[in-house]
């Protein structure tokens, strides 16, 4: 668990450093002329924001997942099964015959 909270903030930190996320906000300073404490301010709300939504897109696509996979429950096995033996077991040329076909 500690690995993995580890690995979450350093991706976080890693992530804020790309120019797409603090470089607009230093150009809107510079055009607009603002002092530091209301770039901070601006640059916090634009953070809390793109914090926030991405948060709740993944909350959504979570549930939506979740969702799905209960809705394709009764029919999993079977096309999942299909699936890997139309991908696996067809393919061309048969070199060698896999056992699990």
């Amino acid at each position: 668990m500690t690995a993995l909270l580890t690995g979450t903030i350093m991706l976080s930190l890693l992530h804020g450093l790309i120019p797409s996320h603090w470089l607009p906000v230093l150009a809107l300073k510079e055009k607009f002329g603002w002092e530091g404490i209301k770039t901070v301010r601006i640059a916090a709300m634009a953070a809390l924001a793109h914090s926030l939504s991405t948060f709740l897109l993944g909350v959504f696509l979570g549930l939506f997942s979740l969702s799905l996979s209960e809705n394709l429950h009764p029919l999993g096995h079977s096309w999942i099964a299909n699936s890997h033996r139309l991908i696996f077991c067809h393919s061309t040329p048969p070199s060698p015959p896999l056992s699990h076909c």
